[in-house]
């Protein structure tokens, strides 16, 4: 759910309880508006809006989700069209905030939660061309990107062969890292890592240790969305939701779980 921005057609309101007082709407989507010559960012839950007067309007569309496979859509879902420039949602939830963006572009820029993706110095710029995204994930032909930033260089990428680690059912949804793999590398959090065939989950944790009675616990979640604590490793590698820790991962051990705290 979290990597594949898909219009919800049926309302959640069916499967949430009104006796525990929960707000059913969904929260306001951000959105690029037309502003004179150029265009605006509209962010309904921040302080101030970000104005962008060198995208063109007229041009800008939303880049496909490649992670999308619309045969594998319930029937009350659908693949948002190139012209919908409200996708971008932040979720609030009862221990985190979940958001969700998507990449856009004009044919000269592109955009990612209402910035341009730009490159450091020292590296190729970014090629709008070959520009393609798998949720938070991108890549052109000379970089490889996670959220709107340049991750690494790209090094023989497979396109075709791209797709995206499926957990196994005994662990909760991995919202704080994307792991995607070809047949070469494993990506996570657009990082490129070798050994793609060993990456293994060790161990879940949930920040959450009050329960879901606490007066805290929002009841308008089928479950608390995180944030989680997701310990994996490759064979040479070992990473917490996703990120790489300068650790050998034959050795490493988690002493002690802190309540109420993330490794990261």
């Amino acid at each position: 759910m979290h990597y594949r921005n898909v219009v919800c057609l049926l309302s959640c309101s069916l499967f949430l309880s009104s006796a525990w007082g929960c707000r059913l709407d969904e929260p306001e989507h951000n959105i690029y508006q037309k502003q004179g010559k150029g265009v605006v960012y509209l962010r309904p839950y921040e302080k101030t809006n970000l104005s962008l007067p060198q995208i063109n309007y007229k041009r800008l569309h939303l880049l496909p989700n490649l992670l999308i496979d619309p045969t594998k859509l319930e029937d009350w879902e659908t693949v948002p069209p190139a012209t919908n420039l409200m996708t971008d949602v932040v979720y609030s939830g009862a221990n985190a905030t979940l958001p969700h963006y998507s990449y856009y572009s004009d044919g000269r820029a592109i955009l990612y939660a209402g910035e341009i993706v730009q490159n450091p110095p020292g590296t190729p710029p970014v090629d709008i061309s070959s520009f393609q995204a798998w949720g938070d994930f991108a890549a052109d032909k000379y970089s490889l990107y996670y959220e709107g930033k340049r991750t690494d260089s790209n090094q023989q990428l497979n396109r075709r062969t791209l797709r995206q680690v499926e957990f196994n059912p005994q662990w909760k949804p991995d919202w704080l890292g994307l792991i995607l793999r070809d047949k070469h590398y494993l990506y996570a959090n657009g990082q490129r890592l070798d050994d793609p065939d060993t990456f293994t989950v060790l161990a879940q944790k949930s920040w959450d240790q009050r329960g879901k009675f606490s007066t805290a616990f929002n009841p308008c979640l089928l479950a608390p969305f995180g944030p989680w604590d997701t310990l994996a490793r490759t064979q040479t590698k070992i990473m917490i939701n996703g990120e790489q820790l300068d650790a050998d991962p034959d050795t490493f051990s988690v002493v002690r779980w802190m309540p109420g705290s993330l490794l990261t």
